[in-house]
């Protein structure tokens, strides 16, 4: 049917509709094929290129002149560019030619941003603009793999040292505990039968007594207390009957009679219980010591593998030729060898110096030396284990303990340990190659972890060598050896610990002091560097003279001294300066003669902090002084201490002040005591003196905690007069509200000067006013040059503080 037909038989109006649905859908197909053909015909819009990465016009590495000689001070200038979607990465190598070890990577906002008028802490000097300043210690960014070797060597020696230390003091342990076990079994021997006899007897009686239906045999003695025990209680508890009080009698009169057969019962349990304990002590000390013993022995096979491995890479030859003999021969060619590396250590070049040979050769030296020691004193592991497992043999005989039934293990294969090192070996000679890969390095790193963190080959190992030592002292075939190699071993390892120690401090300074050079490249977040040239840079670490970075702490200093001469030249000529009137200090005379008068001691406590606190130091210059009054005034002093250095002080000071007095003969030193050196039963019995004693007078002076409040309670409960002074700002509120007077903070060090009169302490009160009228003076200063763009004096005031 055509499209007219189709709208003739469709009434005019909806003829119409259709025509102009039609007709618009017609006109949007023609814009369609329009829109196409043009795209088509129209050329591709060009993308607007990335923003290029800033390349820093410099790179300086230079040593950290604030540090001890370890740490390489970076910088380059800020980017001008926003653009915030890039980092800067350091790499750090031991030489132009040597592989290069990704060190950081440092965000724009991440360094230390200089200022361009005077750099802010590293170094101070002035900067020609912004610049980016980062500290790294090369040592600690790159794979070192010499500096590792020796680690790991030093750290193993520490291990086995230990593990042997520990077999000897389990087995003095076991001694005792077996000593102690063949003490209980004779006691029990003499005396069980007596107890038996004596219990048997009391079950007799008892049962008579009461007409019970039990042999003595069947009858349990403590079941049947803890029945009664149980039946009284409740009675007590007013659960039963109203005839309890019949009942509870005739349960009192049953426990009575019950009491002494408890106490032949209770006998014979401890002893049966302490037998019990003893010997599964003795069975646990044992197991400990073939677990230390194992693994003893397979950190004595990584040494014994680690030696073979690296002596034989010096001496050319297969690790298995590797002999005592052998190498005995060749330790005098191996120094000699050393020697050469180190004489060739001496080019003017420091990049063309090549340390490895002479490392190689050096470390060599030192297994040399160890191996052949150990092969003259006759100590193998097996020797070892033998003098073990005999000393273990012997308390054990006598402990009799019963057999276990021992697992079946596998034989321990030493050759799992040593292919470890074989792989750690084979990996880090790769790893100076120029050409590093991300994988050789992380090649190189799992099989250092494998060896140092040992996993699971290693608890195999360790595992099978102590069922293998088990059954060995089951067997009981063991010699007694000729000599102690244990004792032997441990005080060689003592020794080479200490060797090894002092090796590897050495070692590393050695690498500290050595030249790095250093890249930095810019990449975008994320992502690696693009090939291109780099800028680069090198240094050696230097040990600092003199610390830069406390330069104006020293600034500060001197100023301070010379503060505290000129006042003391001052107060010498005018002695009769100002000090601002502290009423507590003026209650001090008052509440001594108050004291005196009612003829009641004064009671002086230092606070919980020892003798290397400011506060201590203040209270016991007021201490002096206080003793020399009260002295003259014939009356009691008590000092409460809870550090010993503290009342030894105290001692001192209260006998001197007594002295200076004239009145020698009226020191007590029973008055100047140690009350507690924990916190609360020290302000237990502080408290419990002034309920006692109850003193006319307090002084509180020093550094308080919690017990602050506790101490001035009570002391305001017996109505004496109290003075507290300290530099805890958090306990000041609890001391204004229950103390007659409080000093706060400072006027606590203030207190010896104003209360002795004394022309240095004043001299030094009055340097510290105009100490601090300087700093006040120079916020608004500070303040007022900010605002004008200068802020050199905000920037000194920051490095003082960032130099203690």
């Amino acid at each position: 049917m055509s499209l007219s037909l189709i709208l003739e038989s469709i009434r005019p109006e909806a003829q119409r509709g259709l025509r102009g649905i039609l007709l618009e859908a017609l006109k949007l197909g023609a814009a369609l094929c329009l829109a196409s053909a043009a795209a088509l015909s129209a050329e591709p819009e060009p993308q607007l290129p990335e923003p290029a990465l800033p390349s820093p016009e410099y790179f300086v590495a230079e040593p950290a002149p604030n540090d001890n000689g370890t740490h390489i001070g970076l910088r380059w200038p800020r980017a001008e560019t926003d653009n915030g979607d890039f980092e800067y990465v350091i790499s750090v190598a031991r030489g132009p030619d040597r592989s290069w070890f990704e060190c950081a990577r440092v965000a724009p906002s991440g360094a230390l941003v200089t200022d361009p008028e005077i750099a802010s802490f590293y170094p101070y000097r002035f900067s020609a603009g912004p610049e980016h300043h980062f500290i790294v210690a090369p040592t600690e960014c790159m794979s070192i793999y010499w500096l590792a070797t020796e680690r790991r060597y030093a750290g193993w020696l520490k291990m086995a040292n230990g593990n042997l230390n520990d077999c000897e003091q389990q087995l003095i342990g076991l001694d005792r505990d077996v000593t102690e076990l063949r003490r209980l079994r004779l006691r029990l021997k003499y005396y069980e039968p007596r107890w038996e006899t004596q219990l048997r007897e009391e079950k007799k009686r008892y049962i008579q007594e009461f007409g019970l239906s039990v042999s003595p045999d069947d009858m349990d003695v403590l079941q049947a207390w803890d029945g009664l025990t149980a039946a009284r209680q409740k009675l007590l508890d007013g659960t039963s009957e109203a005839n309890a009080r019949e009942q509870l009698a005739e349960l009192d009169g049953k426990l009575s009679a019950l009491s002494g057969a408890r106490k032949w019962a209770l006998r014979i349990e401890e002893s049966d219980a302490g037998l019990a304990r003893l010997s599964k002590s003795i069975a646990s000390t044992r197991q400990i010591c073939l677990r230390k013993a194992a693994e003893f022995g397979g950190i004595y096979a990584l040494v014994e593998a680690e030696s073979r491995i690296h002596l034989a890479a010096a001496l050319g030859v297969e690790a298995d030729k590797v002999t005592p003999e052998l190498v005995s021969a060749k330790i005098t060619w191996l120094n000699e060898k050393r020697a050469e590396a180190l004489k060739a250590l001496a080019p003017s070049d420091g990049d063309a110096i090549d340390h490895d040979a002479y490392d190689r050769l050096n470390y060599a030296c030192c297994l040399a030396e160890a191996y052949v020691e150990q092969a003259q004193k006759l100590i193998s592991l097996a020797a070892i284990e033998n003098d073990l497992l005999w000393q273990l043999s012997r308390p054990l005989s006598e402990a009799q303990l019963e057999e276990e039934q021992v697992q079946q293990a596998e034989a321990p294969d030493a050759a799992l340990l040593a292919n470890r090192l074989a792989d750690s070996w084979r990996a880090g000679a790769q790893i100076d190659d120029p050409q590093l890969s991300k994988q050789t390095l992380e090649d190189w790193r799992t099989a250092e972890a494998a060896v140092a963190e040992k996993g699971e080959q290693w608890e195999h190992w360790v595992s099978a060598k102590e069922v293998e030592l088990e059954a060995r002292l089951r067997e009981g075939q063991l010699s007694e050896p000729e000599r102690p190699y244990g004792h032997r071993e441990r005080t060689r390892l003592t020794v080479l610990v200490t060797v090894a120690d002092k090796r590897l401090r050495k070692i590393a300074r050695e690498h500290e002091s050595r030249r790095y050079h250093f890249r930095l490249a810019v990449a975008r977040k994320g992502e690696e560097p693009a090939e291109g040239p780099w800028n680069t840079s090198a240094a050696a670490p230097v040990p600092a003279l003199f610390d830069f970075a406390k330069l104006v702490n020293l600034a500060f200093a001197a100023f301070f001294a010379c503060a505290v001469v000129g006042m003391i030249i001052y107060v010498h000529r005018k002695p009769n300066v100002f000090v601002r009137r502290i009423p507590g200090l003026e209650a001090v005379d008052e509440a001594i003669g108050r004291a005196t008068e009612m003829g009641k001691p004064a009671l002086f406590v230092h606070g919980l902090t020892d003798v290397d606190s400011l506060s201590v130091l203040a209270s016991l210059s007021i201490l002096g002084r206080m003793a020399r009054r009260i002295a003259d005034y014939d009356s009691d002093l008590l000092v409460v201490n809870n550090f010993p250095i503290v009342y030894s002080i105290s001692y001192e000071v209260v006998q001197e002040g007594y002295q200076e007095a004239g009145r020698p003969d009226a020191f007590k030193p029973d008055n100047i005591f140690m009350a507690a050196s924990e916190q609360f039963p020290y302000v237990a019995a502080v408290t419990g003196i002034m309920k006692r004693r109850m003193p006319a007078a307090n002084f509180f002076m020093g550094y308080f905690y919690a017990e602050a409040l506790i101490l001035a309670e009570v002391g305001a409960s017996t109505g004496a007069i109290q003075i507290a002074a300290t530099d805890s700002f958090i306990q000041i509120p609890f001391f204004i509200t229950t103390c007659d007077y409080t000093l706060m903070g400072e006027e606590l060090y203030a207190a010896g000067a104003y209360l002795s009169r004394n022309v240095k302490s004043l001299a030094t009160l009055k340097a510290q006013d105009l100490s601090k009228a300087v700093l006040l003076a120079s916020l608004p200063l500070g303040l007022a040059m900010s605002n004008l763009g200068i802020n050199w004096l905000s920037v000194l005031f920051s490095a003082y503080e960032k130099g203690f």
